[in-house]
């Protein structure tokens, strides 16, 4: 959208596609009004998520003096819904023996690579 977004009691995004997988790109700011808005919402300058108001997703909005997400009103709202982050998966601990395998063989296949770039 442009500039703003508002929604209103009875506005409804219906569906099954993930909420954390759809994008409300917004110009401005937003408000929302004891709704239950599904998906991430990304606003230029502010989101209001008013009394009564919950956001199955995320709420980002810009940076500046005006980039604010403000909980408004009375209570009874909330966001929430999706991870904040990709879950990373380290290796397990090898011990010392692993790792210096783990080093030999690295350093090997590297050894082989240059003869065969050099033949």
């Amino acid at each position: 959208m442009d500039s703003a977004l508002t929604a209103n009691v009875g506005s409804n995004v219906i569906g099954t596609a993930d909420p954390c997988n759809v994008f409300w790109r917004v110009g401005t700011s937003e408000t929302l009004n004891g709704i239950s808005f599904r998906g991430n919402t990304i606003a230029d300058a502010s989101i209001t998520v008013g009394s009564g108001s919950n956001v199955t997703g995320r709420a980002l909005a810009g940076t500046g003096p005006t980039g604010a997400v403000t909980m408004a009103g009375a209570g009874g709202n909330t966001i929430g819904g999706c991870a904040s982050g990709v879950p990373v998966t380290i290796i397990p601990a090898l011990g010392r023996v692993g790792l210096w395998t783990l080093i030999a063989l690295l350093a090997g296949a590297g050894v082989l690579a240059v003869k065969r770039l050099l033949a």
